[in-house]
C-alpha cells in the first residue's frame, strides 16, 4: 500500500471512532429529557433579564478582595446564574408569570 492508501484508511479510522465517542453519546443525552436543563430553559428570558444586576452587585463586593482573576470569575458567575435563576422561578409562581 503507498501512503495515500494508508492516509486514507487512518481517516476512515479517525472519523468511525469519532462519530462513536462524540456523536452517539451526544444523540443519547440529547434525545432523553433533562429536568435542570427543561428548568433552564422555561425561566432562561428571566435569567437574562435579572443576572446584570447580580453581575454587578457581586463584581462590586469582590473588587477589593485579593484574589485571582478567575476566582472572582468563577464565583460571580454562580451567584449571578443562581441568584437570577432562584428569582425567575420565584417571580413566575406570582403574577409576573405573564411577562416572564
Amino acid at each position: 500500500m503507498d501512503d495515500e492508501a494508508h492516509a486514507g484508511h487512518g481517516l476512515l479510522f479517525l472519523l468511525h471512532f469519532y462519530k462513536s465517542g462524540c456523536i452517539r453519546p451526544g444523540s443519547y443525552i440529547l434525545s432523553n429529557p433533562l429536568p435542570p436543563a427543561d428548568h433552564f430553559s422555561e425561566n432562561a428570558y428571566g435569567i437574562y433579564i435579572f443576572h446584570y444586576g447580580f453581575v454587578i452587585w457581586v463584581q462590586f463586593v469582590l473588587l477589593a478582595q485579593p484574589l485571582p482573576a478567575a476566582v472572582k470569575f468563577l464565583i460571580t458567575f454562580s451567584v449571578a446564574l443562581v441568584a437570577s435563576w432562584f428569582l425567575t422561578a420565584l417571580l413566575r409562581r406570582t403574577v409576573a408569570r405573564r411577562v416572564l
